[in-house]
């Protein structure tokens, strides 16, 4: 099993440089986009510190735009940034505003997790009620899957709005707050501290529905320059299933994480390749919002995925 699974990430290694020096060959492409570091985005960093962008033939200029989405997607609309990473929430949002833009390519799969400390009580969602819970507030995508949950499972805990990570857990090791929101950093630092009391069940749609977002219009002129990023975030990913240990390093390197202060290997999120778009999970999202009033109606999601890059999944999961 272990051999045949070397095989073929070796045959999609070579396809993949196959197909950048084909792309590259064709004259290159230039791209403006906005992202930060993080773990589910780590195949930008790695393609961009290995050089597969440059294989590709694609230039990225990589854009630090501070303010989140409420401020980098209006500059998508007015052509000032050809691309973007976006959260489901927020995309959805800026196409409820009349914003256009089109996603081309889904990004790594991480679930919205919840910890309590070691000797806590709390052991999952169900004994919530009652228990303080430091949580990022509304509208972030943490607080609607929570939200969802806490309807779903019908706790009542008491909810404070606290965005900050570092503040979220000094405030659970000193005893602030029971339960707070994390992602697996915190099981890295804290493993010794802390345990996994809960993983939001409607977080895989939240998530699985972000992605990378391009203006239409650039789109239409530049069907190009997506292809050569989509194949080169395949390439990183294809790398990273081969390098675990360098695309954790990379991981480090670009959060600035002080390893030695690790309990546990970082827990890399799962990226799919070939690259896909969950556009089941943007409308199971859409439909979710609308159920908190936080959208005036569910959009008809077709216009705003365009399947030519990666594969579309359009069915539950």
């Amino acid at each position: 099993m272990k051999k045949r699974l070397a095989t073929a990430l070796l045959l999609a290694a070579i396809l993949c440089l196959t197909a950048a020096a084909s792309l590259a060959a064709e004259g290159r492409e230039k791209l403006r986009l906005v992202y930060y570091p993080t773990d589910f985005l780590l195949d930008v960093d790695v393609a961009l510190e290995k050089g597969f962008f440059d294989q590709a033939g694609l230039d990225v200029e990589p854009m630090d735009v501070k303010g989140g989405g409420s401020v980098y997607l209006p500059m998508l609309m007015r052509g000032e940034i050809d691309a973007c990473f976006t959260s489901s929430f927020s995309a959805l949002t800026a196409i409820d505003k009349g914003i256009k833009l089109v996603q081309v390519c889904g990004v790594g799969n991480r679930p919205f997790t919840y910890y309590a400390l070691k000797d806590s009580p709390v052991n999952s969602i169900k004994d919530f009620s009652g228990h303080v819970v430091a949580n990022k507030p509304k509208p972030d995508g943490p607080w609607l899957a929570l939200t969802y949950d806490l309807d779903k499972f019908k706790v009542t805990p008491k909810i404070i709005d606290m965005r900050d990570d570092t503040d979220r857990v000094t405030a659970l090791i000193s005893g602030q707050v029971e339960i707070i929101s994390g992602t697996s950093f915190v099981e890295a630092f804290y493993g010794k501290q802390v345990k996994l009391v809960h993983e939001c069940t409607a977080g895989k749609y939240i998530r699985n529905g972000s992605g990378w977002w391009f203006n239409p219009d650039f789109l239409e002129k530049h069907p190009e320059a997506a292809r050569r990023f989509v194949a080169a975030l395949a390439m990183a990913r294809t790398y990273m299933s081969e390098h675990k240990d360098e695309a954790a390093a990379i991981l480090a390197r670009k959060l600035e994480l002080k390893v030695e202060n690790l309990q546990q290997p970082l827990d890399l999120p799962v990226f799919d390749n070939p690259p896909v778009i969950y556009k089941y999970g943007l409308r199971k999202t859409a439909e979710i919002m609308k159920q908190y009033d936080l959208l005036r109606e569910i959009p008809d999601v077709d216009p705003y995925v365009d399947g030519r890059f990666a594969k579309v999944i359009d069915v539950d999961y």
